[in-house]
């Protein structure tokens, strides 16, 4: 039975397209292509995710190529921290997921795909066990993997890629985030959980009393809760900003 590509409109067979949740269909070889297919999961996701999916990996390995990659020549300081597909480059306040693919005629790595995420959107960075990929097949039991979330993200927001070394991996953020449970941390940290506990305080009190600003101070109240529980992500996002700023209007 033939059907129709939901994205470019081409007739396809059963051999040729790919399913999804909602109903739709869309072709592998030119559409799903376009796509993560190790990393997201086409299968159970709407035309609309699919789309924004699509759209983030056009985005991503175009900035990955201008900001990423002549990173890779520079000095030792300055290259990105890889961990597996993921590249960080803290200066930047960018995290990249970006497979590696090797060509017989070119030595070295080559990046032909990549999703670009703020540093500061990094919500989860945890090692789990999995059964299946994204592609329905079994993941290998030798692995080990870790669960990546982002914050509101469209397209792919939460991926699971293998990493060799998942303590380093974390020991790194936790590093980054100023959320490390170390003896010369511990001030910080305590500082981040007194904070909070003020503003939900100050919160909760506005709200009662009916305050104008009340709405003002329960946003005080989840930023204070979100800097104890994730740790302060402000300069990261300044970092962000800046970088990304000249892909806004593209």
């Amino acid at each position: 039975m033939a059907h129709t590509c939901a994205i470019c409109g081409a007739e396809i067979n059963a051999f040729q397209s790919q399913k999804l949740i909602d109903g739709n269909y869309i072709c592998r070889k030119n559409c799903q292509s376009k796509g993560m297919k190790g990393y997201f999961d086409f299968m159970h996701s709407r035309i609309d995710e699919v789309n924004a999916h699509i759209a983030q990996v056009e985005m991503g390995t175009k900035i990955f190529n201008d900001l990423f990659l002549p990173r890779f020549k520079a000095k030792k300081k300055a290259r990105p921290v890889e961990f597996g597909s993921v590249c960080v480059i803290e200066d930047l306040g960018l995290i990249a997921l970006a497979p590696v693919k090797y060509k017989f005629i070119v030595f070295g790595k080559h990046y032909p795909q990549a999703c670009v995420y703020r540093l500061g959107d990094l919500l989860s960075y945890t090692e789990e066990k999995i059964d299946k990929l994204p592609d329905g097949t079994d993941a290998p039991k030798d692995k080990k993997y870790v669960h990546f979330a982002f914050k509101e993200t469209a397209g792919l927001g939460d991926f699971y890629t293998p990493i060799a070394q998942p303590k380093k991996l974390a020991d790194y953020f936790n590093r980054l985030y100023g959320i490390q449970k170390t003896l010369g941390n511990i001030g910080n940290t305590w500082k981040n959980q007194i904070n909070a506990t003020k503003a939900m305080v100050a919160g909760v009190k506005a709200a009662k009393n009916g305050d104008e600003d009340a709405e003002e101070k329960a946003a005080e109240a989840i930023n204070s809760l979100d800097v104890a529980i994730y740790g302060d992500r402000t300069e990261l996002n300044r970092r962000a900003a800046i970088a990304l700023e000249p892909y806004q209007n593209l």
